[in-house]
């Protein structure tokens, strides 16, 4: 076993050249910074190995003055392989050059940064290198193969969406003309008002499925259109379709927003679809007769949507994880799987929008709280 001295700045080729002799039994301390070799304990080596581009103190200097405190070996380890150069190191007490043939596996490592799958590498003519870069070749193949089913797997999601949108206009149309033709005969206030809920409801769903339909075709959900609202008007019709809501559940809402006549500008879809979602979660988790307390506010183009539900609360799993695309709590607060895709959808909203999203239990009714807030895009008086 022959102890060794490995000096080169980079530590790859530091870890490469321990993880080959070592195989060989040998014993290797790796320095990167020539400036720190401990010159007392210099006499303890049987090779020592130096680079020659370092900074600080290049090889050619260290060589020189470490060659009148060794009689050991001195190996240059490096790319420079011009004849001045090699001249000029065995003038000075090197005893030879070895080639660092790195410059393939570095390449493919950059390839690979790059994000450049289709590269061709090359060899290095030593065999430890070529494994290196064969192993990388290995998981250069198995990445482009993952990536590419990947991709498949992503247009067949699309296509099915896309078809199943497109189906589901059938039934709602349906539904549509039905809820239609049942609004011009007699009916009481209550069934008028039912109707009513129908009507508004299918209009959003078709509104959705429009969307559903253009997001597949582009899946691109960048494009939004921008509107300028009265808040009291985003606010009603936020208010409108929660109570049409509750109302299939035989819940009520404890409604509180802000009367103002200020005009926002403001990506109208998403936001009443992502505070929707928040009204939906609550709804499903609060047994029937409880109460859904919403409380809306804006403030220097600030919105802010408070849900609170008189369920049994979030579980701990769900206050750290509940906002993941597929977060499922099996203990869920109404019994059964809970999937937390809405509030994925509403915290993708609100952070897109310069908002965010918080998850608590309420200290009022010991439900479920979340509180959700947007930047609108500008103010108008």
């Amino acid at each position: 076993m022959a102890k060794i001295l490995a000096v080169d700045d980079e530590p790859a080729i530091l870890e490469m050249i321990e993880s080959i002799l070592n195989k060989d039994g040998h014993l290797v301390t790796k320095v990167s910074n020539p400036l720190k070799i401990n010159m007392e304990e210099l006499h303890r080596y049987d090779l020592i190995l130096l680079d020659i581009m370092m900074p600080g103190m290049d090889g050619f200097e260290l060589c020189k003055r470490i060659r009148a405190l060794v009689d050991c070996p001195i190996l240059f380890l490096t790319a420079k392989t011009e004849e001045n150069s090699l001249v000029n190191g065995l003038s000075l007490g090197a005893d030879d050059y070895i080639s660092k043939q790195m410059q393939p596996v570095l390449d493919a490592i950059g390839q690979i940064k790059d994000q450049n799958l289709e590269y061709e590498t090359s060899c290095s003519g030593i065999k430890e290198f070529d494994d290196c870069l064969s192993a990388i070749d290995d998981m250069r193949d198995a990445l482009r193969e993952s990536l590419e089913k990947q991709w498949k797997t992503e247009q067949e999601k699309k296509q099915q969406m896309s078809a199943l949108a497109h189906d589901i206009k059938t039934p709602l149309t349906i539904v549509r003309g039905n809820a239609e033709l049942l609004s011009e005969t007699e009916l009481t206030t209550e069934q008028k008002n039912n109707i009513t809920y129908v009507l508004n409801g299918t209009t959003q769903i078709q509104s959705y499925v429009k969307q559903l339909i253009d997001v597949t075709k582009s899946w691109n959900c960048s494009d939004v259109t921008y509107t300028t609202v009265r808040l009291e008007d985003f606010f009603a019709d936020i208010k409108e379709q929660a109570l049409g809501l509750v109302e299939i559940y035989h819940q009520k809402i404890d409604w509180k927003a802000g009367q103002s006549d200020k005009k926002v500008t403001i990506a109208y879809d998403p936001m009443f679809r992502a505070v929707m979602n928040m009204i939906q979660n609550a709804v499903e988790h609060t047994k029937e007769n409880g109460i859904i307390y919403i409380d809306a506010k804006e403030q220097d183009g600030r919105l802010t949507f408070i849900v609170e539900d008189s369920g049994s609360g979030f579980t701990k799993e769900a206050l750290l994880h509940g906002t993941e695309q597929f977060f499922m709590d099996d203990t869920s607060r109404n019994g059964e799987a809970h999937y937390g895709m809405g509030l994925f959808f509403a915290k993708t909203v609100a952070e897109k929008y310069g908002g965010g999203i918080k998850l608590s239990n309420s200290e009022n009714t010991g439900g479920a709280r979340v509180e959700i807030f947007f930047l609108s895009s500008q103010e108008t008086s």
